[in-house]
C-alpha cells in the first residue's frame, strides 16, 4: 500500500470518449485549459472554461474531423464550459444545426445519435460530409478517419461506425488523441498532493515529494498535503515555562509555585533540583527557536543561506532544502530547477510524433496538431502530424479531390 493516497475529486467520468474540441482542423484534447486561436477548452475537473465557438462546417477548407464533445450553449456564464456545468456533469448535446449538417446520421457529442433527416434534393454526402449535394459520397471507413475506438459517422447518410473500444484506465480519447486509446496521468498539481505517493489515474503511483519541516505529509489529517498539528504542553508532559509549539508558535505552560523551579523537575517540569539551561549547541539546532528546558526560549538565528532554509530538508531546527521532483512539477521531459540550485533531468526523448514542450507546455511531452492549411490540404483526409486525421471535405462540382493525382486538393 502507498503511504497515502488521494481519490481525483468528482468529475465527468473518464470512462466516457472524450472526443476533442475542433478547431480550424485541429483535433484536440488536453488535461487542462488550453486556447488555439479564439476557443478556449477545458477537459478535466480542475478547470471550468468557455467554448463559445460553433464547430466549422464540414465542407470548410478549414478541415473537419469528429464532432466536439458538447455543444457551446448560450446561456452559460463566461468560466464555463459548454457540455459540462460547474454544478455537475450535465452533458449539452448539439442539435443538427450546431453542426451545419443537413442528413443523415451523426454524433451528437453526448454519446448520444441526431438524425438530421434526408434530403429532398440530391444524395447524403453528395455536397459534403452529411450535406446533400449532387456528388457521389464515398463513405469513410475507421481507418480512413484513423480512428480505433468509439463512434464516428461515415459521412454519407445514416451509418455510424464502431471503431472499437479501450482497455481500462486507457479510454477513447485518453491519452489527446481524438478516437485513439489512451490515457493521460493526473499530475500532482492537478490532484492537489503536495507530498507521498499517490495513484496517477493511468495505473502508475507518483511521487509527490516531502514536505519542508515542522510540516509533514498528511500532518493535519488530509492525506497527500503538508500540514502541521501544534503540540501541547499536556502531549510534551510540560507544566511551566514556554517551548515551541512544534509549528513555529509558542506554548505557555505556565509557572512553577515558589520554591519549586521550572526545569528543577525535569524538562519544563516544576521541582526543586537546579536547572541547567540548555544552549543552541548542546540542542545541535542551527536555527530557529528551542526551548532552554529551563522554562524560557532560545533563539538560534537564521544563518541559513539560500536555497536552503531552516527546516527545508525535513529536519527541524537544520538548515537545508528538499528538492522538488520533476512529477511535483508536472514535467516529464527536459531539464528542469529542483528548487535546490541543482538540474533535474525529467527524462529523455518522448515518445513520437511527441516533442518535449510540443504540446504548449514547457518540459511536457506533447504534440500541436496542424490543420487542413497549415498542411495544404483543400479536402479528403490528411496527417494532422500527431498521429491523428483531419477530415479536410469535399470540393465543389465540377472540381474533385485529386482529380489530377495531387493528393488533397480540389483539381
Amino acid at each position: 500500500m502507498p503511504r497515502a493516497s488521494i481519490p481525483p475529486p468528482t468529475m465527468a467520468p473518464r470512462g466516457r470518449d472524450l472526443q476533442p474540441a475542433r478547431i480550424s482542423g485541429i483535433l484536440s484534447w488536453s488535461g487542462r485549459c488550453v486556447t488555439r486561436l479564439t476557443v478556449t477548452i477545458c477537459a478535466v475537473w480542475s478547470c471550468h472554461c468557455v467554448n463559445r465557438d460553433l464547430p466549422p462546417r464540414p465542407d470548410d477548407d478549414a478541415g473537419g474531423g469528429d464532432l466536439p464533445d458538447a455543444r457551446p450553449d448560450a446561456d452559460l456564464q463566461d468560466g464555463q464550459l459548454g457540455g459540462v456545468r460547474p454544478d455537475g456533469p450535465t452533458c449539452l448535446p448539439y442539435t443538427c444545426a450546431d453542426l451545419h449538417v443537413e442528413c443523415g446520421r451523426v454524433l451528437d457529442g453526448c454519446d448520444g445519435v441526431l438524425d438530421c433527416g434526408v434530403c429532398t434534393v440530391g444524395s447524403c454526402g453528395g455536397g459534403g460530409r452529411n450535406r446533400c449535394g449532387s456528388d457521389q459520397c464515398q463513405p469513410r471507413t475507421c481507418v480512413d478517419l484513423g480512428a480505433s475506438c468509439g463512434l464516428v459517422s461515415d459521412g454519407c447518410g445514416d451509418n455510424t461506425l464502431q471503431c472499437g473500444s479501450c482497455t481500462p484506465p486507457e479510454t477513447c480519447g485518453g491519452g489527446g488523441m481524438s478516437k485513439k486509446c489512451g490515457c493521460t496521468p493526473f499530475t500532482c498539481p492537478e490532484l492537489g498532493a503536495d507530498c507521498g505517493l499517490v495513484s496517477d489515474g493511468c495505473g502508475h503511483m507518483k511521487d509527490c515529494g516531502a514536505c519542508i519541516a515542522p510540516r509533514t505529509c498528511g500532518g493535519e489529517g488530509v492525506a497527500n498535503r503538508c500540514g502541521c498539528v501544534a503540540t501541547t504542553c499536556e502531549m510534551q508532559n510540560a507544566n511551566c515555562g514556554m517551548l515551541p509549539d512544534g509549528c513555529g508558535g509558542v506554548l505557555d505552560c505556565k509557572t512553577c509555585l515558589m520554591p519549586e523551579l521550572c526545569g528543577g523537575g525535569g524538562p519544563n517540569r516544576c521541582g526543586t533540583a537546579p536547572c541547567v539551561p540548555k544552549t543552541c549547541g548542546g540542542a545541535g539546532a542551527e536555527c530557529g527557536s528551542i526551548s532552554d528546558e529551563c522554562g524560557n526560549i532560545v533563539n538560534c538565528g537564521d544563518p541559513c543561506q539560500p536555497p536552503n532554509t531552516c527546516g527545508g530538508s525535513g529536519f527541524a531546527n537544520r538548515c537545508g532544502c528538499s528538492p522538488v521532483s520533476c512529477a511535483t512539477q508536472g514535467k516529464n521531459c527536459g531539464v528542469v530547477a529542483d528548487g535546490c540550485g541543482l538540474m533535474l533531468d525529467c527524462g529523455g526523448a518522448c515518445p513520437s510524433p511527441q516533442t518535449c514542450g510540443g504540446g504548449g507546455d514547457s518540459n511536457v511531452c506533447g504534440c500541436t496538431g496542424k490543420t487542413c492549411a497549415d498542411v495544404g490540404a483543400d479536402c479528403g483526409i490528411a496527417d494532422d502530424g500527431c498521429g491523428g486525421k483531419l477530415d479536410c471535405g469535399s470540393c465543389t462540382s465540377p472540381r474533385a479531390c485529386a482529380a489530377m493525382g495531387t493528393p488533397n486538393k480540389c483539381q
